[in-house]
């Protein structure tokens, strides 16, 4: 049982590890590093008794977790903008822009999103409340954004 464990720890780290190499996360690549101690518990054990399989998958939860938890705070404590969103992307709230694609108030579907091109960028629009469809080629005000989406008024 205990060259089963080891086997399986392994594989755990393996797989993880290529994951990691062909995705743009850091998640994976942490699993794969949360994963050794267990791996050298069951080789260095050589043990068969089911309390000891236990400690090795609570060890990997637990690792997991704090770990998780412990970079999630680093890196939202590091990654802090010294401007706001709209001053990165380049937008004005106050000028107007010119709709690419109509845009609706309700959607469905990708197709019902608008389009908006701002400095170069393509942007997707839903048309704020009450401005029903708006259609291509209207000049709009962007009245708010939520994530990736900008919500636009006509003129």
């Amino acid at each position: 049982m205990w060259i089963f464990m080891i086997v399986f720890w392994s594989i755990i780290i393996l797989l993880f590890i290529l994951v990691e190499i062909f995705t743009t996360g850091i998640w994976s690549g942490m699993t794969s590093l949360v994963a050794i101690p267990s791996l050298f518990i069951s080789i260095f054990t050589k043990s068969n008794e089911w309390w000891m399989i236990l400690i090795q998958v609570l060890l990997f939860i637990i690792l997991w977790i704090i770990l998780y938890y412990g970079l999630y705070k680093i890196l939202k404590n590091k990654i802090k903008y010294g401007q706001k969103l709209e001053q990165m992307i380049g937008i004005d709230f106050q000028k107007k822009y010119i709709l690419q694609k109509e845009s609706k108030e309700i959607i469905f579907s990708n197709e019902d999103y608008g389009l908006i091109i701002i400095n170069g960028k393509k942007f997707r629009t839903i048309s704020y409340e009450k401005q029903g469809i708006i259609q291509k080629n209207t000049e709009v005000f962007i009245k708010e954004i939520k994530g990736n989406i900008f919500y636009i008024e006509r003129v």
